[in-house]
């Protein structure tokens, strides 16, 4: 199917995209097909979120095989990605894969925060540990921290078993 783009160029539309689980993104870029993606950055005030939705609106005509949203360094914007990636689940024809990240949360704060997407549509996850907001090698207390480490990697490998794609 193709889907007109800005300027009345033509665009293809990726086969099975839909609302719900739908095809893997593994699935859909093997398939060969055009395939890009847009990442957003969450709004930090009210002008940032009608800038934000303008942006998507605008972009949405171009059919891009998944949108996302970043996570804030230490979960920092944990919040708004989540509400924001929501809501283009629930009111736009983007498909939303979610950003997660690990440090700086309990199993428990992940294991909501994947239920929060799951119950919001959202079912294509990038899971990954994350940089502390002290760096790449500290905790999120400024030191080394093997056990969040340890945490990520099993919350990472569940996923990759049991949850969203």
């Amino acid at each position: 199917m193709d889907v007109t783009g800005p300027g009345g160029v033509a665009r293809p539309r990726l086969a099975g995209m839909s609302i719900g689980r739908g095809r893997s993104l593994k699935e859909l870029i093997e398939a060969g097909e055009q395939s890009f993606s847009f990442e957003f950055f969450p709004p930090k005030d009210e002008a940032g979120e009608e800038q934000l939705w303008s942006a998507v609106r605008a972009l949405e005509p171009y059919a891009p095989t998944f949108v996302s949203v970043t996570y804030g360094a230490g979960g920092s914007s944990r919040g708004t990605t989540v509400r924001v990636t929501r809501r283009m689940a629930q009111e736009t024809s983007l498909l939303p894969m979610a950003h997660l990240t690990c440090v700086g949360h309990t199993r428990a704060e992940l294991e909501e925060i994947l239920d929060e997407y799951a119950a919001a549509g959202v079912h294509h996850v990038m899971a990954l540990r994350g940089d502390p907001e002290g760096g790449p090698d500290t905790g999120a207390d400024g030191q080394a921290d093997t056990d969040e480490t340890a945490l990520c990697h099993d919350i990472l490998r569940s996923i990759a078993t049991s949850g969203p794609s």
